[in-house]
């Protein structure tokens, strides 16, 4: 019985660690569709507050493919928990 309850734990941890990994890569690469004073603009908004900042926008390099690695291993904890939680509701009943 307790080696199920871990189980269910472990795959219910899994899952939700996928998720936030598959968050973050959409995330990161969602901000590059942002203005780059978008954080000004939104601070602006909510305080009244008129600040005058200039950005220079200037090449920077790619981060290159962490991002994607962390979406595919997000996927795939994903999908490891729900083939480990199906098999586990299965031998449970």
């Amino acid at each position: 019985m307790e080696k199920n309850r871990i189980k269910r734990i472990s795959t219910k941890i899994a899952s939700l660690l996928g998720y936030v990994l598959i968050l973050y890569s959409v995330a990161y690469y969602a901000l590059d569709y942002l203005p780059v004073d978008f954080w000004v603009n939104l601070r602006n908004l909510i305080g009244n507050d008129e600040s005058h900042t200039y950005y220079k926008i200037v090449p920077t390099e790619e981060v290159g493919a962490y991002p994607l690695v962390s979406l595919g291993i997000g996927i795939s904890m994903i999908l490891f928990s729900k083939i480990f939680g199906s098999k586990s509701s299965i031998i449970t009943s």
